[in-house]
């Protein structure tokens, strides 16, 4: 039997309820994936960003073609025009979500069921990965053309109930940044991102110092002044085995530092996976 761990994306891109639209776009076209699981600064599931939900906030109301039918430039501007409104307004908060021990096959059908086509995999409250319907149905053609493939006569009347799957409720959490900052002699290679050209530079890379860091983001001292809300491609090597971490940061504050003609640069990281925030955990852990 399959268990959703089995197959299950464990480099899982998250955003948050505070995060925007912008924020939205820029990791769409650099991770090319179009469902985010929504989570707390504890990484617990608190919804999904479906991208059937981003359509409906971007694409016109059909019964607008009947009168003055858009064009690509209509839409232009609307994406401009929603892009520092915040996914709070288009996050579902009441989710499918399954755990990594689940069969796979009912995750499968209860997806059928719930008309999604990706779910979250959450452990302890925690989001762990998440799986897609594609992948499943790869998997069982793959199993057929091996001729291993075994079916329970049963899993092909799937209830409505999916026993084993959990429902996130929507129900509001007060939430504490509780991030542990430790102190840091580190270089950090970072750039402007760019939604044109998401794989080149938008403007030459910079070097700048950390001087903490924490599974939420770091501080930096930089030459330069950056303008809040600027996002950033940041990488740093926290293995000291040229092993680097490249993330995308948002510029939450800038200040003069107290040495003349440098800045202090707080920076939140968009997305980081499972794997990535167990790296910064132990890395935390060794120094803290």
């Amino acid at each position: 039997m399959m268990k959703v761990k089995d197959l299950m994306e464990k480099e899982v891109v998250t955003v948050r309820m505070e995060s925007t639209f912008r924020e939205l776009f820029i990791l769409i076209f650099n991770y090319h994936i179009t469902d985010f699981p929504v989570v707390d600064t504890n990484h617990h599931l608190k919804g999904m960003v479906y991208e059937r939900d981003l359509l409906l906030a971007l694409y016109p109301p059909y019964v607008s073609f009947t009168d003055n039918f858009p064009d690509i430039s209509d839409l232009q501007e609307l994406a401009m025009s929603v892009q520092d409104l915040q996914l709070e307004r288009i996050t579902t908060t009441k989710v499918l979500s399954v755990g990594p021990e689940d069969n796979l096959m009912k995750a499968g059908s209860a997806m059928l069921v719930e008309k999604v086509s990706t779910v979250p995999v959450v452990s302890n409250g925690v989001v762990v990965g998440t799986v897609k319907q594609n992948q499943i149905f790869s998997s069982i053609m793959r199993l057929a053309e091996s001729e291993q493939f075994e079916i329970n006569q049963s899993s092909h009347h799937p209830e409505n109930k999916t026993a084993g799957v959990d429902y996130t409720p929507n129900d509001p959490v007060t939430e504490k940044r509780l991030y542990k900052r430790v102190k840091v002699n580190m270089t950090v290679a970072y750039k402007l991102t760019s939604l044109n050209a998401p794989e080149t530079v938008a403007s030459r890379g910079h070097l700048a110092s950390a001087i903490n860091i924490s599974t939420g983001g770091l501080l930096l001292r930089t030459e330069l002044p950056l303008p809040v809300n600027t996002l950033l491609n940041l990488a740093f090597d926290l293995s000291g085995k040229n092993l680097p971490i490249k993330r995308i940061g948002r510029v939450t504050r800038c200040v003069p530092s107290k040495d003349p003609g440098f800045y202090e640069v707080g920076i939140m990281f968009l997305a980081m996976s499972t794997e990535e925030i167990k790296q910064i955990d132990s890395y935390l852990t060794r120094l803290g």
